[in-house]
């Protein structure tokens, strides 16, 4: 059985840089001895230094003990001769992201340390096939693809090329696992799992923007407080750093091309304008002022009548919300307020001829979520509207209106991810398993899309993107087979 590096074993982080420090970091408080090497001795004694005052700050907030920041500390020794790794077990290059200077590097690397060290790039969107092309032991080239901060971040993908050996994968895949982070393995394919997953997360709140259905604030407090993200899509992107994203999402459509990963003229203005997020102080928002807030002006009311049709399934916790802040209820044909047709938003807006109907998006929690994203059609008043928003205002619910068109945010995203994740699956990039794990614990989502589409149920994702394809794109949104044939079959993902 493979097991992972042993504790004391001797590795290697070529770069000292945020990332490479930090990877580090994780290394020697698993009692690794780590060499950390940068060409400017200087700059790995720095990063050392800047180390050991974050655990420092960690030993004053009770987290770690003083002995095991100083162990820590010791553990990880700074050079710029590349000799001293002779005789390492692990090399995990964490440099600028050009594929001839990781190439170089590792061939250099490998006239020293010899054909029985591993090999790990933590490339986040190079093949490791192509930096392994032409090396002395492509068997032993792996990624080992750490999120930043990688102190904090608990994902690791293991990403294996077609000459990857798969013991080193596995060694790779445990030593991450002993080193307290969430191991996921991926074949070498562009973007891997997270940076290929994660796409519609970004694509969709910028064609939304481009469509007209809500701006930057509006979009963001939809997806933080009803989604259950911890950071809306713009803000997300501002905090990376648009040369950065922009630069994924283009190295993913030159490589995939498809409607969905098509880059945004949107943020590429601002690439090309130079307004790079908060880096600069300037992005989709201006961080030189107080940043914009939604503000919900219903009066909370418990006035009016809800009837509530059976088998309302998905939306059955919102009206019990709306029961226990006092508004009277009872049993219907269809679920109504005074009147208004209430009804789930599957994707398309809501016919031009329908009674007063009001369709609300999807949240990742309907018992607790402070805020909702709805749509009405013309038929449905302003009074009749106000009443409705100032009785989910008694429930604690800002009832967000946007325009009746197609395409919620949540509802869109969530059946996107899915979508995107399908594919992966189905193209053996990944496991379901997997797919869920990395994008909870690379990018933090509320939970996996995998898990997110089997509690609305795999119809919902297939009717969902059925009508955005229908009545956006229908190439952006065509369905994945994978999904299609849990549909047909009528089962879950996680049968």
């Amino acid at each position: 059985m493979t097991t992972a590096l042993a504790s004391g074993t001797s590795i290697a982080v070529i770069g000292a840089g945020t990332m490479g420090a930090g990877i580090a970091q994780v290394a020697a408080q698993a009692g690794h001895t780590v060499w950390l090497v940068d060409q400017d001795m200087s700059v790995s004694e720095a990063a050392i230094g800047k180390l050991a005052s974050g655990l420092e700050r960690l030993v004053g907030r009770g987290k770690i003990s003083a002995e095991q920041a100083a162990n820590t500390i010791a553990n990880i020794k700074p050079t710029a001769d590349q000799h001293d790794l002779a005789g390492t077990s692990l090399v995990i290059e964490a440099i600028v992201e050009n594929r001839k200077v990781k190439h170089q590097v590792f061939a250099d690397l490998m006239g020293i340390c010899g054909a029985d060290c591993i090999y790990a790039s933590n490339t986040s969107s190079i093949p490791i096939e192509d930096i392994a092309e032409g090396l002395q032991y492509p068997a032993q080239m792996v990624g080992m693809h750490f999120f930043n901060p990688a102190q904090i971040m608990k994902l690791v993908e293991v990403i294996s090329s077609k000459q990857t050996c798969p013991k080193v994968a596995d060694v790779i895949y445990h030593t991450a696992a002993a080193w307290n982070k969430v191991s996921v393995h991926a074949t070498d394919t562009p973007g891997f799992i997270v940076n290929r997953v994660a796409r519609p997360f970004y694509a969709e709140a910028l064609r939304m923007v481009a469509e007209g259905m809500g701006d930057y604030t509006t979009i963001d407090t939809v997806m933080r407080e009803a989604g259950g993200f911890r950071m809306g899509p713009f803000e997300l992107m501002d905090l990376i750093g648009h040369d950065v994203n922009y630069a994924v999402t283009d190295l993913v459509s030159e490589a995939l091309y498809h409607p969905l990963f098509e880059v945004s003229p949107i943020q590429k203005a601002l690439v090309d304008k130079g307004d790079l997020g908060r880096k600069t102080g300037r992005g989709y928002y201006d961080y030189s002022a107080d940043l914009p807030k939604l503000t919900n002006t219903a009066t909370p009311s418990t006035s009016g009548q809800l009837l509530v049709a059976a088998g309302d399934d998905i939306l059955a916790p919102l009206w019990q919300r709306l029961t226990n802040a006092g508004i009277n209820t009872a049993a219907g044909k269809s679920t109504q307020f005074d009147g208004l047709q209430l009804q789930l938003h599957i994707g398309a807006p809501i016919a031009a001829d329908a009674p007063a109907t009001v369709a609300f998006d999807i949240a990742l929690d309907l018992t607790s979520c402070t805020a909702l994203a709805c749509q009405r059609n013309q038929a449905c008043s302003n009074e009749q509207f106000q009443a409705l928003a100032n009785a989910f205002a008694a429930a604690g619910i800002f009832l967000i209106e946007m325009p009746n068109q197609a395409g919620l945010p949540v509802a869109r995203t969530v059946a996107m991810l899915t979508n995107v994740a399908a594919d992966a699956v189905d193209k053996q990039v990944c496991s379901l398993e997997d797919a869920d794990k990395a994008m909870r614990y690379g990018v933090n989502y509320p939970q996996g899309p995998f898990i997110w589409a089997d509690q609305l149920s795999p119809n919902w994702v297939h009717t969902t993107l059925a009508n955005l394809a229908h009545h956006i794109c229908a190439s952006r949104y065509a369905e994945n087979d994978w999904i299609a044939k849990h549909v047909i079959e009528q089962r879950n993902f996680y049968a």
